[in-house]
């Protein structure tokens, strides 16, 4: 779930002519900032628990398309 949608932010920055490892890092290091200021609970509880039950899953997947968002906004992706 979290996967797919990642790998088609991936796909489209790749479509626009960012390399496949550049496009996967730069969200990754937005993704980590974003976390940390936005649902730092969420790092907090990975760290904590060192596993990712159900329900984190869940608020994990709303922060990735919510972080998604915002990138694709500030980048000019067209969100998928």
């Amino acid at each position: 779930m979290i996967a797919d949608r990642l790998e088609r932010l991936v796909e489209e920055m790749v479509d626009k002519g960012v390399r496949f490892e550049d496009a996967v890092r730069e969200f990754e290091a937005q993704f980590h900032g974003w976390l940390e200021r936005k649902a730092p609970q969420v790092l907090a509880e990975i760290r904590d628990k060192k596993e990712i039950p159900d329900g984190l899953c869940e608020r994990l997947a709303q922060a990735v398309n919510e972080a998604k968002a915002e990138f694709v906004a500030a980048k000019g992706i067209k969100a998928a």
